[in-house]
């Protein structure tokens, strides 16, 4: 059997190069994982995660493990051969050889499938779904950009319940076109055991994939998961690692009304019931090359929360959460990684009310179902990152009474005297966020009108970015090196931080609003928009 934990692997070779590095990496996985016994033909029983779950593969399949974390993470299943030889093959041929057959790998060509593994949500258990959990899952698991940037569904998911490893759970098939026009279809059977919850998915392009199939179903039937069973109600753990997020999407909403409640006491004051639901999405970027470990991160209410006709939190209502443990990227295609976790949420009076503590995460690549596209075996992995725009749910933890006679404006922009023109200089290269690889600074060309030349020249550092997209900032970004022309007295050049506004900025066109603070107190603003093009993966 050509399994990657055989004896013969443990002994790394003498000469160095990335044949050793891989060698080493096999090492790293040479616990005993195969065990005898009565089995399907042909297959075998693979124990090396027997703490979580046992199944059968085929006689002389490997297991790759991602995330190189025992309890979460994606695993990867493949005919791939790890034999690579030690001797004879240069560091060049050899990653040529690997990339060659990882992508043969990610298409079906060389048949595989995966388990992405992370933490157990609310309504999740061995003993299925709630209503709420199985829609909330079947949106995350659907979603288009599981098959990369610009891919869009063919099909309306089809979704069943099963029964899988002792537990109930759900099947879903999805059918999407990639930007590239192939054509992938992904089979996933989700299952939870009350900590964590397990993806297994078969994903090819659909000249591969019914070939596949019945391997993919057939280990599956044989499925047993070894832990957490009779856990259904449990609290979830701590994860060890952190929990892949899908990237942004768009989702249309209804107003949501929250529990009835008992009548406050007060007049003019509601009672926001525990256990409220609230939709939220980030306002800025995260990187796990960029965030530090409790560093707050902000998003903001996507739709007025009430209770009965009374507004309690306002739609754009900022949210606090805090960064939790954070993974760096690393060699042999270990993604980064980090979580972070809801704190409080703004209501209409301004106090801040806490929210249940929910792990959401990042992991290399952003994405949860596909994780496996270009791992990158002999280069660094993947940054962890979620975009801004990204949606999540959270739950007010305990009953609040508000004041909706005492209504907090949200951040908005001064009014101001003056409008002038600003224009970015033109950004040459991609920005590599997946890679978390920082780029040129930004320059901003201010062009001031007459009748603020000479105040602005009085106070030239009093130049900043105050809103982006349409999110006013809470602190306002400030040029680290403001700039005026010698030749052009009404003409300024402003240099941003690349990640200062990188952390607020989307692909494509970012407009902005620039606010200039005048000698006199007055203020000039302008619209300028950035152009930029990401690479996310």
């Amino acid at each position: 059997m050509n399994e990657d934990n055989a004896p013969s692997f443990r002994q790394a070779p003498r000469n160095t190069g990335a044949a050793c590095v891989w060698v080493l990496l096999v090492a790293c996985l040479s616990a005993p994982a195969w065990a005898g016994g009565q089995s399907a033909a042909g297959f075998v029983l693979y124990e090396g995660l027997k703490e979580q779950f046992t199944l059968e593969l085929p006689q002389g399949w490997h297991v790759f493990n991602q995330s190189g974390s025992p309890e979460y993470g994606v695993v990867v299943f493949s005919a791939l051969s790890m034999r690579i030889p030690a001797e004879g093959m240069d560091e060049a041929a050899l990653g040529a050889k690997m990339r060659k057959q990882m992508a043969q790998v990610d298409s079906g060509e060389l048949p595989s499938f995966f388990v992405d593994r992370y933490p157990v949500k609310r309504g999740m258990s061995c003993d299925g779904l709630s209503k709420k959990a199985r829609k909330k899952m079947l949106r995350v698991l659907t979603r288009a950009t599981a098959f990369g940037g610009g891919s869009k569904l063919l099909n309306r998911p089809e979704a069943e319940p099963i029964s899988l490893g002792g537990c109930q759970g759900l099947k879903v098939l999805v059918r999407a076109q990639t930007a590239e026009g192939r054509e992938f279809v992904m089979l996933i059977y989700t299952v939870s055991h009350g900590q964590t919850t397990y993806d297994f998915a078969l994903r090819n392009r659909k000249e591969y994939f019914e070939k596949n199939r019945p391997v993919f179903e057939k280990a599956l039937s044989t499925l047993k998961i070894t832990k957490g069973t009779m856990q259904a109600d449990a609290t979830p753990s701590q994860p060890a690692t952190v929990t892949p997020t899908p990237p942004p999407t768009k989702k249309v909403v209804t107003p949501t009304v929250a529990k009835a409640a008992p009548a406050a006491t007060t007049p003019g004051t509601v009672t926001l019931v525990g256990g409220t639901t609230v939709p939220i999405e980030l306002t800025e970027n995260i990187n796990t090359k960029y965030n530090t470990t409790g560093a707050l991160v902000y998003l903001r209410v996507t739709e007025d929360i009430k209770v009965g006709n009374k507004v309690a939190i306002p739609k754009g209502a900022l949210v606090k959460a805090k960064i939790g443990g954070i993974a760096k990227r690393g060699m042999m295609g270990k993604a980064g990684g980090l979580t972070f976790h809801p704190v409080a949420v703004a209501a209409l009076d301004g106090q801040w009310i806490s929210l249940d503590r929910e792990d959401f995460g990042a992991a290399g690549g952003g994405a949860s179902i596909g994780g496996i596209v270009g791992m990158g075996l002999f280069a660094k992995g993947a940054a962890g990152y979620v975009l801004r725009g990204t949606e999540y749910e959270v739950t007010v933890r305990r009953d609040a009474v508000i004041d909706t006679g005492k209504r907090k404006p949200l951040a908005s922009l001064r009014k101001a005297d003056f409008q002038t023109s600003a224009k970015f200089q033109a950004v040459k290269k991609k920005i590599k966020f997946a890679r978390g690889k920082p780029g040129m600074d930004f320059v901003l060309d201010v062009t001031l009108t007459q009748d603020i030349t000479s105040l602005v020249q009085q106070k030239p550092s009093a130049i900043e970015i105050v809103e982006i997209l349409d999110h006013v900032l809470r602190k306002p970004i400030k040029p680290i090196n403001v700039v005026l022309d010698p030749k052009k007295n009404n003409f300024i050049s402003a240099t941003f931080d690349w990640w200062s506004l990188v952390k607020y900025a989307q692909p494509g066109k970012t407009p902005m609003t620039v606010q200039l603070e005048l000698a006199d107190g007055r203020l000039a603003q302008a619209q300028a928009t950035l152009q930029t093009e990401w690479k996310l993966k």
